[in-house]
């Protein structure tokens, strides 16, 4: 199956079904902006992904990096470092953003696929839509099995260094920020959306800027799920909104040309806020249980409008609310 291609008059989305249904690519059509971003060494990974050949790695992270390409992946039934969940390991970002999933059909603005987990009793159903501007996003979870099942649930969309110019803006519904341990850029803690300390002094995380920096945190505390980031350079807003409970946060990683080591080696720019079922860590990671032969869906929908006036609130629907 060779990539999919939604678009309407708005944006012009590519897909691919055969590696974790990635959505490879997000272009604003009016100017051809790229909102996704690309890793450095996405060509490479392309070519092992056409012709896959056996690698070693010593971890799972390691294995899942070497084929990421970039642009936006669901993390299904794991999501971050590799887990053992009823007697197997769940690999690093888990399965589904690996795995082959099956197109159920397919036209130029709707696909639909689905994929059975063999990590886990569960199937994932997904229907991407391009549609008045909107790329809608829907995904079915059934737990085919007659026990209790944990899963982690995560959207990853990393955005492009075109779009993260520097004097955009962030508005969102959380009131809390959670920066997780062991980072250079922020001190650890919990901390009143939008600021955390550094070693520098006070740091606003609504503000994109233009120096190195690497943190990785989140959201949490919503009044309202949505995000929207202003860019006054392209003239654009990014909106996101997603359904409520279980997904009550956002993880928030930046990544702004400051990872001395791997897999980075200062060589990226990109920053995602990921809608998810879990914080990163500390008292706020825990998985979310889906009940014998239970089903329940998740809701995402990202729409990009001209201007940057800034934002009250997104609904599920796409329609954003000024301040």
């Amino acid at each position: 199956m060779s990539h999919l291609e939604l678009t309407d008059d708005v944006l012009s989305v590519v897909v691919d079904p055969d590696h974790g249904a990635d959505i490879l690519s997000l272009v604003w059509s009016a100017s051809q902006l790229e909102l996704l971003a690309r890793s450095p060494w996405h060509d490479s990974a392309a070519r092992q992904l056409r012709n896959p050949t056996p690698r070693w790695y010593a971890t799972s992270e390691e294995a899942w990096l070497s084929t990421y390409r970039g642009g936006w992946q669901v993390l299904f039934p794991n999501a971050g470092p590799q887990s053992t969940q009823a007697g197997v390991a769940q690999g690093f970002h888990g399965e589904a953003a690996l795995a082959p999933w099956h197109v159920v059909d397919a036209d130029g603005t709707r696909v639909a696929l689905t994929l059975e987990l063999f990590t886990a009793p569960l199937r994932i159903s997904r229907v991407l839509e391009v549609r008045d501007g909107r790329l809608l996003i829907s995904d079915d979870v059934e737990n085919l099995s007659d026990v209790d099942v944990l899963y982690d649930y995560v959207q990853h969309p990393a955005l492009s260094s075109q779009f993260l110019s520097p004097g955009s803006r962030i508005d969102t519904g959380a009131s809390t920020f959670v920066a997780a341990d062991g980072q250079a850029s922020v001190i650890a803690g919990r901390y009143r959306w939008p600021y955390c300390a550094t070693s520098r002094g006070q740091a606003d995380l609504s503000l994109i800027g233009d120096e190195p920096a690497a943190r990785f945190g989140w959201l949490a505390d919503f009044d309202g799920h949505w995000y929207a980031i202003r860019n006054p350079s392209a003239n654009l807003t990014l909106a996101v909104a997603w359904s409520g409970a279980p997904l009550d946060y956002a993880w928030y990683w930046q990544e702004f040309n400051a990872t001395v080591g791997f897999p980075w080696f200062r060589r990226t720019r990109t920053m995602a806020i990921e809608p998810a079922s879990t914080g990163a860590g500390g008292t706020d990671r825990r998985r979310t249980v889906i009940a014998p032969r239970a089903a329940c869906r998740f809701e995402l929908v990202m729409r990009v409008v001209p201007g940057t006036a800034a934002v009250a609130a997104v609904s599920l629907g796409g329609d954003i609310l000024p301040r």
